[in-house]
C-alpha cells in the first residue's frame, strides 16, 4: 500500500522536506552581495606635548576663546592639529614661527 504524505504513517521530516523549498540550494543559486566600499579612517599617531603652567594657561584660553567666537565644543586635541596645518598653509605664520625658533624666543 502507497503512503500519502500527510498521512499518519508518513515521515513528517520527509513531508517538510518535499513541501519546503531547498533554502541552501538556493542560496547557492544566489550571487553572493558585494560589501559596500568604506575608506579606511586616517591613521592617527600619537604624540605627547610637555607644556609648562604658563603655556597650558594660554592654550586653554585660547580654547575657550575659540569656543566663545565658534559656538562650538572646541577641545586643545582639535586645536593644536588646526595650528599645524595652519602652519602648513600660511607663510607668514611659518616665517614668525621660524624666527622665534631661531632668535630662541620660542622654545
Amino acid at each position: 500500500m502507497e503512503r500519502l504524505p500527510g498521512s499518519a504513517e508518513h515521515d513528517p521530516f520527509e513531508r517538510l522536506a518535499m513541501s519546503a523549498p531547498n533554502r541552501f540550494a538556493q542560496a547557492v543559486q544566489r550571487p553572493a552581495p558585494q560589501p559596500v566600499a568604506v575608506p579606511a579612517p586616517p591613521r592617527v599617531r600619537k604624540y605627547t606635548i610637555l607644556l609648562n603652567s604658563t603655556d597650558l594657561t594660554a592654550i586653554d584660553e585660547d580654547v575657550v576663546r575659540l569656543q566663545r567666537a565658534s559656538g562650538l565644543r572646541v577641545d586643545r586635541s582639535q586645536v593644536i592639529p588646526a595650528l599645524l596645518r595652519q602652519l602648513q598653509v600660511d607663510e607668514t605664520l611659518y616665517a614668525e614661527v621660524l624666527r622665534s625658533l631661531t632668535d630662541g624666543t620660542l622654545s
